[in-house]
């Protein structure tokens, strides 16, 4: 991975959901949802925080000062 940012898109059941947008590094494969879960898990992560959702892009959309628009990212992946 090369960069990769966490949303909280809405859930009917829970409120919200943990969204990974993920932008794969050069030369490497996409990560599955598993694979990033094993990932977090082993960086001391609790199961419950875990992504249930993975999204892979080309670029994360940054602000002037280089911030992440999360903002953003919410209104691509909300289901109207």
């Amino acid at each position: 991975m090369a960069d990769v940012a966490v949303i909280a898109l809405p859930d009917r059941e829970r409120g919200e959901l943990a969204c990974a947008v993920v932008v794969v590094a050069a030369g490497q494969s996409a990560p599955s949802l598993d694979e990033l879960g094993a990932h977090c898990v082993a960086a001391g992560l609790t199961r419950r925080k875990l992504p249930e959702q993975l999204e892979l892009v080309d670029v994360l959309p940054r602000n002037p000062t280089g911030k992440v628009v999360k903002y953003e990212l919410q209104a691509r992946y909300t289901a109207d």
